[in-house]
């Protein structure tokens, strides 16, 4: 779909396999940094994001090299506005978790922002292959879910934030789910501004 200038796209993609080194591209030419690549050897799964930030304006198609177009691909876009157009990353974590059942149950750890109006983003897979294509968990505690409805192995979620703290990158949960979390607090563009919102939310997944 069309995007805005001076926007930022957040990428996540997962796969079978380590997936490393693979980087985004786009139709506008957009360059994509790496905020966290997470491999779980355990069941041989990736969960990786990026963004692209200060972003032209017009239609724009994203693409995931072929190290992701293999078994269990899923990938997620969100564009976003109002934030920092050249070092936009405040703090970001990630893990592979096992929780058991129970509110903010899948994290991905603390974002400890610095930032008072930071805007975090979460993005999530299942990797627990008892329940493969099942990801049964709902936005975690203040956040908003930015996910289609339907059964997924892939979810995301959005928070906008008034004061700097500790914020768990983390959903809620419903069972044990042997998942990858990544969690990134964005900058805003001037210090308490705020004015965000989210569009052109994409969600792919369940290529198996």
């Amino acid at each position: 779909s069309n995007i805005t200038s001076g926007n930022l796209i957040y990428v996540w993609g997962g796969c079978s396999g380590n997936g490393s080194g693979t980087v985004p591209t786009d139709t506008l030419g957009h360059t994509y940094t790496l905020i966290r690549h997470t491999y779980d050897a355990t069941n041989d799964q990736t969960h990786t994001t990026w963004y692209a930030k200060n972003t032209s304006a017009g239609a724009n198609t994203v693409t995931l090299a072929a190290s992701y177009q293999g078994s269990y691909t899923r990938m997620g876009v969100l564009e976003l506005s109002g934030l920092n157009t050249t070092s936009p990353v405040d703090v970001e974590v990630g893990a592979v978790d096992t929780s058991t059942n129970g509110t903010d149950a899948a994290s991905g750890g603390t974002l400890a922002t610095a930032y008072a109006s930071d805007f975090l983003v979460c993005s999530a897979q299942n990797i627990d292959e008892l329940e493969a294509g099942t990801l049964l968990w709902s936005a975690g505690t203040s956040y908003t879910g930015n996910t289609p409805t339907g059964t997924h192995v892939g979810k995301m979620q959005t928070r906008q934030v008034s004061s700097t703290g500790s914020y768990a990158a983390a959903f809620t949960g419903n069972g044990v789910r042997r998942s990858i979390i990544h969690g990134v607090a964005f900058k805003d563009a001037a210090a308490g501004s705020g004015g965000y919102r989210t569009r052109g939310i994409l969600q792919i997944g369940g290529f198996f």
